[in-house]
C-alpha cells in the first residue's frame, strides 16, 4: 500500500491522516484551502474478487469536500464506514466539521454543508466518535482566548461538557497551550486529551471526570506528564481496557529529537521499562508526527517519522 500512496502524493508533501474501514481503504489529505477526501474502493475485478492494491478494478475516488479549509484535519469512521472529518477554516477562521451522510457531504446541524463548530482558532483538531456516532473534537484556539478547547455534538447542538454554553476551554493557563492535541473516548464516552504546552515546553493531559476537567494524579487540573526539557510535541493517545491513557510524543531541544512514551499505571505516569517516561528511539532526528495504537495485550505500537 505504501508505494501506491507515494506515487499519488510524492509531490504534495503535506500532513495526512488515515483511517481504515471494514471494506474500503479511506484516506484524507489536507491541502491549504481545500479538503480532499479519497476512498480506495474495493471495486470487483473481472473475476469478481475485490483484489489487492495494484490489481485491475481498484480505483481512487476523490471528493473536494470544502474549499474554505486549512490544515490540521482529523478523521473517524462511523459504524457504516462513513467518514467524519474535523479541520480548520481558511486563515485559522475557526473549526469546521463535515461528514458523509450516504448521499452528500454535510454537517450535523440543520444547515446545509459543513458545520462551523467554533469561530475562534482552527488548528490542531482531533476527532473521535462515541457509541451514538456523535463526534467529539479537541482543538487549539489561538488569539486572546487561546488554549485547548473541546466540543461535541449533543444530538441537537455543538456544546461542551461543563455548565457554560458553547465549547469548553479545557486548559487556558496561557495562550500557547493545546497544540498537537489528540483525543480518545473511554467506555463512558468521556474524552481524554493529550497535548503540548508550548509556554512551559511540556506534555500535558486532561480528561472529563463527569463533572470537571482534571488529570489523573493528585493535583488539581490537567497533569504535567513530562517537563524534562522542551518536550511534548506531536502527541497521540490511546486508552487500554482499564481506560488508562497511553501517549506517544516527541522530545525536542537544540540537540535532541527523540521518540518518547508514557502511560498511566493506575497510580503514576510511567513508561514500560522504568518509573519515568520511556525514550523509545534516539537514532537521529526521530519522533515527529507520532500515532499510537494498542494491541489486545495492551502493548503500544507507534508509528512516527
Amino acid at each position: 500500500m505504501e508505494r501506491y500512496i507515494k506515487r499519488v502524493f510524492s509531490s504534495i508533501n503535506r500532513a495526512m491522516s488515515m483511517s481504515i474501514g471494514m471494506i474500503r481503504w479511506k484516506f484524507i489529505l489536507m491541502i491549504p484551502l481545500l479538503v480532499v477526501f479519497m476512498v480506495f474502493t474495493g471495486c470487483p475485478t473481472p473475476d469478481g474478487s475485490n483484489g489487492e492494491p495494484g490489481e485491475p478494478g481498484l480505483i481512487w475516488h476523490i471528493d473536494a469536500v470544502d474549499t474554505d479549509a486549512w490544515t490540521y484535519t482529523s478523521i473517524a469512521l462511523d459504524d457504516s464506514g462513513y467518514p467524519y472529518i474535523s479541520y480548520g477554516a481558511a486563515g485559522q477562521g475557526g473549526v469546521k466539521f463535515v461528514r458523509w451522510t450516504g448521499s452528500a457531504w454535510d454537517g450535523m446541524d440543520a444547515s446545509a454543508g459543513p458545520d462551523t463548530v467554533d469561530t475562534e482558532g482552527g488548528s490542531d483538531t482531533s476527532i473521535a466518535l462515541d457509541d451514538n456516532g456523535y463526534p467529539h473534537i479537541s482543538y487549539y484556539a489561538g488569539g486572546v482566548s487561546g488554549g485547548l478547547k473541546y466540543t461535541h455534538w449533543t444530538g441537537s447542538a455543538w456544546d461542551g461538557l461543563d455548565a457554560s454554553v458553547g465549547p469548553d476551554m479545557v486548559d487556558h493557563t496561557d495562550n500557547f497551550v493545546g497544540y498537537d492535541n489528540s483525543i480518545a473516548l473511554d467506555t463512558s464516552g468521556y474524552p481524554h486529551i493529550s497535548y503540548y504546552d508550548s509556554w512551559n515546553s511540556a506534555l500535558k493531559y486532561a480528561r472529563w471526570t463527569g463533572s470537571n476537567w482534571d488529570g489523573l494524579d493528585a493535583s488539581t487540573g490537567p497533569d504535567f506528564l513530562d517537563v524534562s526539557g522542551a518536550v511534548g510535541k506531536y502527541t497521540s493517545i490511546a486508552l487500554d481496557d482499564n481506560g488508562y491513557p497511553h501517549i506517544s510524543y516527541s522530545y525536542f531541544d537544540a540537540t535532541n529529537y527523540d521518540l518518547k512514551y508514557v502511560r498511566w499505571t493506575g497510580s503514576a505516569w510511567d513508561g514500560l521499562t522504568s518509573s519515568n517516561p520511556d525514550t523509545v528511539d534516539t537514532s537521529g532526528n526521530v519522533g515527529i508526527y507520532t500515532s499510537i495504537a494498542l494491541d489486545d495485550n495492551g502493548y503500544p505500537h507507534i508509528s512516527y517519522f
